[in-house]
């Protein structure tokens, strides 16, 4: 059985009002109508421009872009420092862009390369090579059909020697 002691006054009170601090118009959350409950959840939003249309924003056509590329593994190992990293992108109307970097810690290794923003560029080929100081070669791609959004992220798996 559980005993049941009595509450002292102050703490009755002070628990009713932290258990009231969310209620509006003396009922809580759970009870109000829908569109009280709605009313409370809006956010107020910026004003958009009207003079700078959403597709404005992007780069100008013919100006490289940079494509950000995180690569990663899922291998069991530990890459040395001082290991090289090459981001290969191939564009499908021109010579592909190469850049290598030295690792100067563990994944994921963030590398950047300038690429064309012309749509006539796709379907791209963006390839990362680690290859490591102590011999072992992971490699991993993948096909852009467009320019992304965001960060593009490779996972590299270890390649048969």
């Amino acid at each position: 059985m559980i005993p049941i002691r009595p509450f002292d006054s102050a703490a009755a009170l002070a628990l009713a009002s932290v258990l009231l601090a969310g209620c509006v118009g003396g009922k809580p959350p759970i009870l109000q109508p829908p569109a009280a409950q709605a009313e409370q959840l809006v956010a107020p939003q910026a004003a958009r421009s009207v003079t700078r249309p959403p597709q404005a924003e992007s780069a100008p056509v013919g100006v490289p872009a940079s494509l950000v590329v995180s690569a990663t593994y899922l291998e069991r190992i530990l890459v040395p420092i001082g290991s090289e990293l090459t981001l290969r992108v191939e564009a499908a109307s021109g010579v592909p862009a190469i850049t290598r970097i030295k690792t100067t810690g563990g994944p994921p290794y963030d590398i950047s390369a300038s690429v064309p923003s012309t749509a006539e560029a796709y379907p791209m080929t963006v390839t990362a090579t680690l290859n490591s100081t102590i011999g072992h070669v992971m490699s991993g791609s993948v096909v852009l059909g467009a320019s992304p959004i965001s960060v593009v992220e490779i996972v590299m798996r270890m390649q048969a020697r």
